[in-house]
């Protein structure tokens, strides 16, 4: 398998390399082109984007695409890292995640990256609050879960510091693309590091519940409990987008 060595996306024909810029928090996002994905972009993720942008430039977001979206989407070029990999399951999702490690290691300094998915909610104060509590260096964690003999942290939320996700990036060759992305970093990381488990709430809402009722009910997990992170994956998938607009309007306006 042959692989692409990551580039500017967005400044092909430069010829100065500018400095690293430090953020302390990288947020990568699985991201793909669908009826139900792009409008999660556009209306989601770009207000996150901006919101970072305003009040929180510790924390920096990109979605990463196999291709470029072109005029599809409204995210800024300096938001999407585009891997030119394949837009699949098994193994793009794997291939566009080594090529996004390797992206930022060139772009930035930072102290962990988390990387997710297109319908993660990430409350961005209990997100910064939670991160400050990570040790800088061999930090693996997230939701945990077994695959047969396999130890992994579940895909939807993963954090790493930056020496973990540069181990991954030099043993690319190394790695199962034939498993799951999650699977697949879990086989590689499970001897070798600790894995550190953490909260997440899963699809919080059933049938036909009306959003605010929905809201309310998270209210105390978000603000009492300090969770971070939402995952809105509901088995009618139609109402994914309105629970990632009113936890939005609830809890991330500046």
């Amino acid at each position: 398998m042959s692989y692409n060595e990551p580039s500017d996306a967005q400044t092909h024909k430069q010829t100065i390399i500018p400095p690293k810029k430090h953020v302390d928090i990288i947020v990568l996002v699985i991201a793909s082109l669908s009826d139900l994905y792009t409008p999660m972009i556009n209306e989601y993720w770009k207000r996150m984007i901006d919101v970072c942008e305003e009040s929180c430039s510790n924390m920096k977001i990109y979605l990463v695409f196999g291709g470029d979206p072109e005029t599809n989407v409204v995210i800024p070029s300096s938001s999407m890292i585009i891997s030119n990999t394949p837009e699949s399951s098994v193994p793009g999702v794997l291939l566009k995640t080594i090529y996004a490690y390797d992206y930022i290691a060139k772009k930035h300094t930072y102290r962990h990256v988390l990387r997710t998915n297109i319908s993660s909610f990430l409350h961005i104060e209990n997100t910064v609050s939670l991160q400050r509590t990570f040790p800088s260096k061999g930090f693996y964690g997230g939701v945990t879960a077994r695959a047969n003999s396999i130890m992994f942290v579940s895909g939807a939320g993963i954090w790493m510091s930056p020496d973990v996700a540069d181990a991954l990036v030099k043993a690319k060759s190394e790695l199962y693309y034939h498993l799951l992305d999650d699977v697949a970093i879990g086989a590689f990381l499970q001897h070798k590091i600790h894995m550190v488990s953490l909260p997440r709430i899963d699809s919080p809402y059933w049938g036909s519940d009306p959003i605010d009722h929905v809201l309310d009910k998270l209210a105390s997990d978000i603000s009492a409990l300090k969770h971070y992170h939402v995952r809105c994956k509901h088995a009618d998938r139609s109402r994914d987008l309105e629970l990632l607009i009113g936890l939005m309007n609830r809890f991330n306006n500046p």
